[in-house]
């Protein structure tokens, strides 16, 4: 049997804008990053046209596409994903998501 931490598995489900565990999933279509929704809207909204993580050009928020099946990965690997975040943000010492699930 493999046995994986949930530490190792959370941070391949992890925004690498917000670094909390990515919410309302977006790909974006160049290079098959994924962000969450709220981050990578405010990115290219903000003009950065370009993937955070390789540098991709991104013409626009047309060239991101949501994907359901991701996001429903991560509620089944992470169903309290809120209250684990939280724990995070407390042993890490602050950063992340607000109550809300806003960044902060």
């Amino acid at each position: 049997m493999v046995a994986i931490s949930l530490i190792d598995i959370r941070k391949e489900l992890q925004c690498p804008i917000c670094l909390g565990i990515i919410r309302r999933t977006r790909t974006v279509m160049e290079c098959l990053h994924r962000f969450c929704g709220d981050c990578i809207d405010k990115a290219i909204r903000l003009g950065n046209n370009e993937c955070p993580s390789c540098r991709a050009h991104c013409a626009s928020r047309r060239s991101l596409r949501a994907d359901p099946r991701f996001d429903a990965l991560v509620a089944a690997v992470f169903p309290n994903r809120d209250r684990i975040e939280k724990e995070v943000v407390v042993l890490e010492g602050g950063g992340g998501r607000g109550k809300d699930g806003e960044l902060r």
